[in-house]
């Protein structure tokens, strides 16, 4: 099965002054130089080597708990302000934001792990001409696609052409509404004859499409095929 891919570029989109701004997506088939600067790298881990401390502190610091003990900390290190020694909260404290860390770090290490599998495995893409075989992460908005049965989706995707007689396809939709029955979906006529690569090379068109919403089963847009077939 063949699909276009599809993320969030915006284009503005202005009317009469009446009406209020509205803005679609238009996305060319097979130009990844459109939106070269539009990453599908998938980044669910949240800290990096440098924003570690910064974002960590910053974490700790706005719970109120972690506010009033170093408040206390800071107060007990004024010679004659304090009954009792001056690490009787700083150490505990400290010792605490230690164990924090550590399990922050261990947290986002797996996440940083699970991304990188994530982005580095392959999908069939076609360029010049010819199915290549690309990362994750490299792939771009308006690239045509294959992907084969029980397969997972590099990203978001229209449906061109497919195997079936009648244009159809079987999706699972677990990771997303946790649903586990198949859902049918079919492409237009107009792309359903792209069954083999030489249907696809010569393939120009354009989608213009409505901008991402919490609509899970709805999908407005129109798809203009531009030659001649």
């Amino acid at each position: 099965m063949f699909y276009l891919i599809l993320k969030s570029f915006v284009i503005d989109c202005h009317g009469d002054k009446e009406n209020k701004q509205t803005y679609i997506r238009v996305i060319r088939f097979n130009d990844k130089e459109q939106f070269k600067k539009k990453s599908n790298r998938v980044i669910t881990a949240r800290y990096g080597i440098l924003s570690f401390l910064p974002l960590f502190t910053i974490e700790q610091l706005i719970k109120f708990p972690n506010q009033y003990f170093l408040f206390i900390s800071i107060l007990q290190q004024i010679p004659d302000a304090s009954p009792v020694g001056r690490f009787t909260t700083i150490l505990p404290l400290t010792i605490k934001f230690g164990f924090s860390a550590i399990k922050s770090i261990i947290k986002d290490l797996i996440k940083h792990i699970k991304d990188y599998k994530v982005n580095h495995k392959c999908v069939e893409v076609l360029r010049n001409g010819v199915l290549v075989q690309e990362k994750w992460s490299e792939i771009g908005i308006g690239d045509i696609i294959k992907v084969k049965n029980n397969n997972i989706f590099p990203a978001d995707l229209v449906l061109l052409s497919s195997s079936e007689l009648q244009g159809t396809c079987h999706i699972e939709t677990t990771h997303i509404d946790g649903e586990v029955n198949l859902k049918i979906r079919q492409c237009v006529k107009e792309t359903s004859y792209c069954k083999e690569l030489k249907d696809l090379i010569g393939l120009n068109g354009i989608i213009e499409c409505e901008l991402p919403n919490k609509l899970l089963y709805n999908f407005l847009g129109r798809l203009t095929i531009m030659n001649n077939k």
